[in-house]
């Protein structure tokens, strides 16, 4: 659906911003441990770090229909998890609660994580 974002999953390429629809979206290629949490026998996940949100029209659903949109990316199966750090706007971190993203608090911001599998067991 966003053959930038596609591109960008499967190229060297480790950061990008990249226009998804009506918002544009800070990207990073990342291994993290689950909720950052280190744990010395386990190895750290590959992560797609969201780093940064921008738009022009907050509230108007293209978040949801983004999100919704990677339900079906098969690119993304490449990788174990999303990592949406720093959300520091209240509603959009009520949205993450709402929709089932873990948090982890990083530093007095809320940080979410979701594994893809939990979004291709949605999407089923």
């Amino acid at each position: 659906m966003y053959k930038d974002l596609d591109d960008f999953l499967v190229s060297r390429c480790r950061n990008k911003w990249i226009d998804v629809g009506d918002i544009k979206v800070y990207f990073r290629k990342s291994n993290r441990h689950w909720l950052c949490k280190f744990h010395r026998d386990e190895a750290p996940l590959k992560t797609l770090d969201i780093a940064s949100v921008e738009a022009d029209d907050p509230g108007n659903g293209a978040w949801t229909r983004f999100i919704s949109s990677l339900k079906t990316n098969k690119k993304l199966l490449e990788y174990e998890q999303i990592y949406v750090e720093n959300v520091l706007n209240v509603s959009f971190a009520q949205w993450f609660r709402r929709m089932g993203w873990v948090e982890s608090c990083s530093y007095g911001a809320s940080c979410f994580f979701k594994k893809v599998s939990d979004f291709k067991e949605q999407a089923e």
